[in-house]
C-alpha cells in the first residue's frame, strides 16, 4: 500500500490513487483491495451440478420405545365352583359317549329294516324304527281286535247284527259290550225278507223253526239275501 496518497478527512480512507481531478476516493465498505478482472486465457473452473440418481429419502425418526410387555397374567386356580363345573361336564361328556355306543346295535337294525331312502329320508334313524315299529304295533292290534271280536261274537251266540255293535279293544271289553247287547235284545230282530214257516213241517207248538227247509225252500224261491239270512243264523244257533 503507497503511504504517500492523502488520506480522507470524513472517512479516513486513504485515495486509491490520483486522478486528473485529484485523489480518487475508495467506495464505503468495500474490500481495500477489489479482486482483479477475470484474464480470459485462465478457464473457470465448473461449476458443481445437480447429483444424479435418485434423491435419498431421508430416513424417519426412530418412534419412541413403548411400555415394555407386560408379562402374562398368571392362571389362577379354579375353586370349588369351577372344579363341579368342570367335573359335570366331563360327566355329561362321559353321558353321552355312553348314549351313543348304546344306538350302536340300531344302527345295524336300521339298516336290516332298510329304514333309508324314499319317503323316509330326511329322519333320523331313531325316527324311522320307532315309525316303523308303531305301524307295526297298529296293525297287529286291529288283527287282534277283529280275532276277538269273532271268538266273542261265537261264544255269545250273537247274531250278524249284534256282532257288529261289538265295541271295544280288548277281548274283555268285547265280552262285556256283548253280555249289554244281549241284555237289550235277547231274541235277533225279525227280518222282513225271512219267509214265515210253514206250521206243516217240522215240530208243532213251541218247536224251533226247520231251518234247513227254508233254507231249501228260499234257494227254490231264488231270494238270496234269505238264503245268506238262514244260513248266518244256522251258524249262530249251532
Amino acid at each position: 500500500m503507497n503511504t504517500d496518497l492523502p488520506v480522507h478527512p470524513r472517512t479516513g480512507l486513504r485515495a486509491v490513487g490520483i486522478g486528473k481531478r485529484g485523489p480518487i476516493w475508495p467506495i464505503a465498505g468495500a474490500e481495500d483491495n477489489p479482486p482483479a478482472p477475470p484474464n480470459p486465457a485462465v478457464p473457470e473452473p465448473p461449476k458443481p451440478g445437480p447429483t444424479s440418481g435418485p434423491t435419498p429419502t431421508p430416513t424417519p425418526p426412530e418412534p419412541p420405545a413403548g411400555d415394555p410387555p407386560k408379562e402374562a397374567a398368571k392362571e389362577e386356580p379354579l375353586g370349588e365352583g369351577g372344579i363341579k363345573a368342570l367335573q359335570a361336564e366331563r360327566d355329561a361328556r362321559k353321558a353321552l359317549e355312553k348314549k351313543l355306543e348304546g344306538l350302536a346295535p340300531l344302527e345295524k337294525l336300521a339298516a336290516a329294516l332298510g329304514a333309508t331312502g324314499g319317503a323316509e329320508q330326511g329322519k333320523t334313524e331313531i325316527e324311522q324304527i320307532t315309525e316303523r315299529l308303531a305301524n307295526h304295533e297298529k296293525q297287529l292290534a286291529e288283527a287282534n281286535e277283529a280275532r276277538w271280536r269273532a271268538e266273542v261274537a261265537n261264544a255269545k251266540k250273537l247274531t250278524p247284527e249284534q256282532a257288529a255293535e261289538l265295541r271295544g279293544s280288548t277281548a274283555e271289553e268285547l265280552a262285556a259290550h256283548a253280555d249289554r247287547l244281549l241284555a237289550l235284545f235277547p231274541t235277533a230282530p225279525a227280518s222282513s225278507g225271512t219267509p214265515r214257516p210253514d206250521p206243516s213241517q217240522g215240530g208243532q207248538g213251541g218247536a224251533p223253526p226247520n231251518l234247513d227247509a227254508l233254507i231249501a225252500e228260499a234257494t227254490k224261491k231264488g231270494d238270496i239275501k234269505a238264503v245268506l239270512r238262514l244260513q248266518n243264523q244256522k251258524l249262530v244257533t249251532s
